[in-house]
């Protein structure tokens, strides 16, 4: 497990980082506006999730040999309950970054902030969605038999 973790933490960098990036594009390029904080936040969320599927899949669970589309749709499950959770926390923690911060702190910044914030709470429940619930392999699912076991007997040899 702690080779996954350390895989973990890398490919959530990566996504992250993806996850921010795309956040500030999308609030450069719709400028200010009703939910445009919030709608930067979840379309940054969603840019970093298809990514994480991708790296996670391959690199931190190696389930890439099993087949995709079962993963894909828990591991979208997984990404909407993330989702829903970022766009509850997102302006929960913005304001806490308000309160706390410097008062010079202009609102961009308290927005990047506020969204690096989200990014972070959100990640151990990624972890802990992905590892046990969208990308477990299928022999720890119970949905193949145990390596060794006899799946069916041919009478007529």
């Amino acid at each position: 497990m702690g080779r996954e973790v350390g895989v973990f933490l890398v490919v959530g960098a990566t996504c992250a980082a993806a996850n921010f990036g795309s956040g500030a594009l999308i609030r450069h390029l719709r400028g200010p506006g009703p939910l445009d904080y919030e709608a930067s936040v979840v379309g940054g969320f969603i840019v970093g999730t298809v990514l994480s599927f991708m790296l996670n899949r391959r690199f931190t669970f190696r389930v890439d040999d099993e087949p995709m589309l079962p993963q894909a749709v828990r591991f979208a499950l997984a990404a909407l309950t993330g989702m829903a959770l970022s766009a509850l926390l997102a302006p929960v923690l913005l304001r806490l970054v308000r309160a706390i911060a410097p008062s010079g702190l202009t609102p961009e910044l308290a927005e990047e902030l506020g969204h690096f914030a989200t990014i972070g709470a959100v990640t151990v429940f990624s972890f802990v969605a992905i590892k046990f619930f969208a990308l477990r392999p299928a022999a720890a699912r119970g949905s193949e038999p145990p390596k060794g076991a006899v799946v069916s007997a041919d009478s007529t040899t």
